[in-house]
């Protein structure tokens, strides 16, 4: 893993996650299929991200995830390093030095913007799993 874990956000009732994710999609039967997506900032809610919408700004790639039985599922939000994050079907091309926008379902696909916040870095293994490396800083 090329990412560094960087846990932010306020203190939940487990402390190893950051965050509440809203995708009501999500449930433990299915967790392990979101593990590794692209996330955003959830604005409508404190504390909240959720899987990168199309066109939306990307925060971060989802670490772990727990459903409680409450039904409140709770992540761990890598937001510094290199992070492989998956394309959405189809993509074929992402450019390096450009900042990647969500594509919906947390995915990403290529942006239109460099920045030195958010990047992407390595393209090489879009052919082989779908994945590119994106820097955020």
């Amino acid at each position: 893993m090329l990412g560094k874990i960087t846990l932010r956000g306020t203190s939940n009732n487990e402390e190893r996650y950051g965050y509440r994710i809203t995708d009501a999609a999500i449930t433990n039967a299915n967790k392990a299929d979101y593990i590794g997506r692209a996330v955003e900032i959830d604005a409508t809610q404190n504390c909240s991200v959720k899987l990168a919408t199309d066109g939306g700004a990307i925060y971060g790639r989802i670490l772990t995830i727990e459903v409680e039985m409450t039904g409140e599922k709770l992540v761990t939000v890598e937001t510094l390093g290199g992070l492989n994050l998956p394309l959405l079907a189809g993509v074929t091309v992402l450019t390096r030095g450009v900042t990647p926008l969500g594509a919906g379902n947390g995915f990403i696909k290529n942006g239109t913007v460099a920045s030195t916040r958010v990047f992407v870095v390595d393209i090489s293994s879009i052919a082989v799993d779908g994945t590119a490396t994106v820097m955020f800083h």
